[in-house]
């Protein structure tokens, strides 16, 4: 499956070192191979294993995408209401501004993987000359932050348009979902 987000994505509070280098392809290189991966991980996080299927085979197949398909919006965002008449913003997996709970869990991820280096003598942090390490925790705590905020107004955009109290594919997502560790927050203790 081709990548939802890309290397755009990562600016402002998402930068990433040497990504907008016009002459170092090895971090975007990196970046997009972490963003296949991860992107794996998060569809079937949220979407579960059923519907991460037919999401994948819509995506792919169509050149076009066809908006009264159920997954345009899941993949582009949509304001609506709930049943109780309460406003609710999916921003979508991707769109113009370039915001992304996908990004988000990426960078998240990025950070994770790269805060230390696995060398031969097990786990290490650089020190560069005249500068001092600091800890990226809380910045990826209120990455994540965004992100589970992010997917509250998704689910309730599941809720509405598929149910989840139906039999099949569409309701098997709510308790993926709700097993799953993309709705809960995490604090220092966690990351």
């Amino acid at each position: 499956m081709t990548n939802i987000v890309d290397y755009t994505y990562f600016r402002n509070r998402l930068q990433i070192a040497n990504l907008q280098s016009t002459t170092d392809t090895d971090v975007k290189d990196y970046l997009a191979s972490l963003i296949t991966d991860c992107q794996y991980n998060f569809l079937n996080g949220i979407l579960g294993a059923a519907l991460y299927v037919d999401f994948k085979a819509w995506y792919e197949t169509v050149p076009t995408p066809d908006p009264l398909s159920p997954f345009y919006n899941l993949l582009n965002g949509e304001v609506f209401e709930d049943e109780n008449g309460n406003t609710w913003n999916w921003i979508g997996l991707k769109n113009e501004q370039k915001l992304s709970p996908l990004a988000n869990f990426v960078y998240y991820t990025f950070q994770e993987l790269n805060f230390t280096q696995t060398t031969s003598a097990g786990e290490v942090r650089s020190k560069a000359d005249n500068s001092r390490t600091a800890m990226p925790l809380q910045k990826m705590i209120e990455v994540w932050a965004e992100m589970v905020d992010w997917l509250k107004a998704y689910y309730q955009y599941m809720k509405k348009y598929f149910g989840i109290t139906g039999e099949g594919d569409w309701a098997k997502f709510h308790l993926c979902f709700l097993q799953g560790n993309y709705a809960n927050k995490v604090n220092f203790l966690d990351a």
